[in-house]
């Protein structure tokens, strides 16, 4: 009866859900944004030569080629590309996303999307405001030409710009309140209509060598009169503030050890390798210490045997030293020679010959 009553609950206890596992899958998230390109296509830029003057200002526009639509003058790659490579210390470095507008060429010649500012650090276009400029590296620094607007109006000459970057005097005031000293700035005056410097960065800008904000600020200045004795009024302009700071220190990435497809090619290679060096290195030595017999009984006739080893432990290397070894090898020859020949009885004694003969003769005398 029971187990009766239990049997209306069984189904229900039977699809309780699944408990999540360590293996389950996370859930799925929203794809990454695109990389917004730096420059639109179809924005109007400008090319400097290696002096820093404007020399083109180039508007696309499209058009039909052979039936194929066309931008004409489209800004170069490095005013709308995301990906840039370039080698330091012989090693590949790739990075995506806009790039810093700077010199590409010679000298400080290079492009620059032409600057129409619109927002609270007017005129100024590049570089934004926040963000980093490394010492040694060189920067465009660009403004709107048409904000000066008032200023030509009232100019009898062509109006002229100087920049000064200022450190901040006092932190948490805003950019005009907290101007401090100036750490840098141009030693001549810019046409304003050229709406870019290229500005190095030096190392004196920084405090005591450590990173420093800076705020940069633009000057014109302009003549409102034909008298040659007129003084020169100046506007001031408050831009960005960037921090300035070092290069970080170049870190070598290390060997890299090989993985994969290249682990499976190197091994066998430097295997191979190993086996041939060992053969042929035994080959060699098999070959190399090959001694003749004969070399080696005209060596112990001469002397090679532990007399000659001993004097030349000794250091006997004097001409005496060496007569006296010659002459003590002559006289081993000579005593093995008439003492083989007194021992086996065979062949003459020159030496007991001579004596005898000499003893004969003096007999003879005598007599």
């Amino acid at each position: 009866m029971r187990a009766a009553l239990l049997l209306p609950f069984l189904p229900a206890a039977l699809s309780l859900p699944e408990l999540p596992t360590a293996r389950s899958a996370p859930a799925p998230t929203a794809e990454p944004a695109p990389i917004v390109p730096r420059a639109e296509a179809t924005a109007i830029w400008v090319a400097i030569d290696k002096d820093g003057s404007p020399t083109t200002t180039a508007t696309p526009y499209q058009t039909t080629i052979d039936g194929t639509p066309t931008l004409v003058d489209a800004p170069p790659y490095e005013l709308t590309g995301t990906v840039f490579t370039w080698v330091d210390h012989l090693q590949k470095t790739t990075s995506t996303g806009s790039r810093k507008p700077g010199p590409t060429g010679k000298g400080k010649s290079g492009t620059f999307v032409k600057c129409f500012s619109k927002h609270e650090t007017s005129p100024f276009c590049e570089p934004v405001n926040e963000g980093q400029l490394l010492v040694g590296n060189t920067y465009y620094v660009t403004w709107d030409t048409a904000y000066f607007a008032n200023e030509r109006e009232n100019a009898t000459e062509p109006l002229q710009v100087t920049l000064e970057a200022h450190r901040h005097a006092e932190p948490g005031l805003n950019a005009s309140e907290a101007l401090g000293d100036v750490s840098w700035k141009t030693k001549d005056p810019v046409p304003a209509r050229y709406g870019v410097y290229a500005w190095k960065v030096p190392n004196s800008a920084l405090l005591h060598k450590n990173p420093t904000n800076v705020t940069l600020v633009l000057h014109t200045m302009y003549k409102d009169s034909d008298d040659e004795d007129a003084e020169y009024k100046t506007v001031e302009y408050v831009g960005p503030t960037v921090l300035l700071a070092q290069k970080p220190p170049f870190r070598s990435k290390g060997t890299q050890k090989p993985e994969g497809d290249e682990l499976y090619i190197a091994l066998p290679i430097v295997g191979v390798f190993i086996i041939l060096m060992i053969f042929g290195t035994c080959i060699w030595n098999r070959k190399a210490r090959r001694i003749g017999l004969g070399n080696i009984a005209f060596r112990s006739r001469r002397g090679y045997g532990a007399g000659r080893k001993r004097g030349k432990k000794f250091g006997r290397g004097s001409k005496k030293a060496a007569k006296n070894e010659e002459a003590a090898v002559m006289l081993e020859d000579w005593d093995g020679r008439d003492s083989g020949d007194l021992a086996s009885g065979e062949g003459r004694n020159i030496y007991r010959e001579e004596m005898e003969r000499q003893e004969r003769e003096f007999e003879a005398r005598q007599y």
